[in-house]
């Protein structure tokens, strides 16, 4: 009888890896980069987006992620711009990991061309999660919103689903964004360009080449100050009646930036924002 348990156990031990292998094998490639054309409507609500994608290995068939509901695709175009069917699915606890995000997201269903390793979407629709004061004590919580885009400022982040998400994905992001006369935007990467225009304002950030779980962008009507500590180009993002404790939280980073610096080792981005 033991000696029946055992080989049952040893078979058993045998398998799973062997299912793990074949799981693994089966797994669909993560997003590696995002080449994301943003225009905002802060009065509207409203987002524009173009996204170039490039997984990382080839893809045949279903391809599956995460974008918010309220974003309606106009054009999903695989390479050689050979339009893609897709279809789209509750989000049942997958895609990017976030258990808050069931209510912001839905899942694309897409059937990629065999052999497929970059593809481009389009899309837009209004993103407008009122903030939800905190009733914390001090700052322990702060306000909350799963996304904002509104004439008091925009806040998205990866919980907003405002670009196409895979739930292990590692991707670098370049991003234009487009935004009003005025307004100044402050995402991750590296600003290669801040121009203005008679009817807008555009910014080019390029990725840093650290792949990241998500990206962030803010905007708002800024004031921005900048300065270079121990190496690091430190900017300031306040609104204009803020913009006299630009400087103390300048000083403030000269202080710490190089102590921190001296204790863990040289910060790995060349950028650190107060926003």
């Amino acid at each position: 009888m033991r000696a029946m348990l055992y080989v049952l156990v040893l078979g058993l031990v045998l398998a799973f890896p062997a299912l793990g292998q074949e799981e693994a094998t089966q797994a669909q490639p993560e997003i590696a980069e995002h080449g994301l054309f943003v225009k905002l409507v802060p009065d509207e609500h409203l987002i524009e987006v173009e996204d170039n994608i490039r997984l990382s290995e080839p893809c045949s068939g279903e391809f599956r992620f995460t974008l918010n509901k309220n974003l309606e695709i106009g054009l999903f175009a695989g390479e050689g711009r050979q339009l893609v069917e897709y279809t789209i699915e509750p989000y049942e606890g997958e895609g990017t990991g976030e258990t808050e995000e069931t209510e912001t997201v839905h899942v694309i269903c897409a059937d990629l061309p065999d052999n497929c390793q970059a593809f481009r979407i389009e899309y837009g629709g209004e993103i407008y999660d009122p903030i939800d004061p905190s009733t914390a004590l001090g700052r322990v919580r702060g306000d909350y919103t799963s996304g904002i885009i509104s004439e008091d400022g925009v806040y998205l982040s990866s919980e907003t689903g405002w670009y196409a998400d895979t739930e292990h994905s590692m991707a670098r992001y370049n991003v234009c964004v487009r935004l009003p006369l005025g307004w100044v935007d402050v995402t991750q990467g590296t600003l290669e360009a801040r121009e203005s225009y008679p009817e807008y304002e555009q910014t080019f950030w390029q990725s840093e080449g650290i792949p990241s779980d998500g990206c962030v962008l803010v905007a708002n009507q800024y004031q921005v100050r900048s300065r270079t500590i121990d190496g690091v180009e430190c900017s300031t993002y306040f609104y204009e009646d803020d913009e006299e404790l630009s400087n103390q939280f300048l000083d403030k980073l000269e202080e710490y930036l190089p102590a921190y610096q001296e204790l863990f080792g040289p910060l790995p981005y060349p950028r650190f924002d107060i926003v």
